[in-house]
């Protein structure tokens, strides 16, 4: 009997969740959920932020969790002399000068301030100082991509 009524009490509690998820996304609070399937957006949700991203005039980088690049701005891949598909699906990691992994490992684990100055790699290895900004997102239950900035120090 006690299960049966533990059971009523997790469903009550998991429709109150759904409910709330709901009435946000109705009343324009949310514009994602994130469930096992991973982010599921509203449609037309993320152009003006794509919009934003575009148009800065620092670089810009989204990562996931490993470190990996996920997307880029024009500015970023113009700093580095490469296209965004070049750059998409490589590791930050490898366009960091050899010098600066260690402290670019401590920011990316969130050990170390949110900015620090690096060089790192363009194309053909020459290396480009910036000021790397990391800002960390997480969703309630694991991490999300986080967000690069790289102001050039041209």
């Amino acid at each position: 009997m006690d299960t049966a009524w533990s059971e009523v009490e997790e469903l009550r509690t998991r429709l109150a969740e759904a409910q709330d998820a709901l009435n946000a996304l109705r009343e324009g609070e949310a514009d994602a959920l994130v469930g096992s399937k991973g982010v599921i957006s509203l449609a037309g949700a993320e152009k003006p932020y794509q919009v934003f991203f575009e148009a800065m005039k620092e670089g810009g980088l989204t990562l996931d969790a490993l470190g990996r690049i996920l997307n880029g701005n024009a500015c970023v891949a113009s700093m580095l002399d490469m296209t965004i598909d070049q750059l998409r699906g490589s590791l930050l990691l490898d366009w960091v000068a050899t010098k600066d992994r260690f402290r670019v490992v401590a920011l990316l684990a969130g050990k170390t301030a949110s900015s620090i100055e690096v060089c790192l790699l363009t194309r053909n290895k020459a290396q480009r100082p910036v000021l790397l900004s990391l800002k960390l997102s997480w969703a309630s239950w694991k991490p999300s991509p986080g967000s690069l900035c790289c102001p050039s120090h041209s």
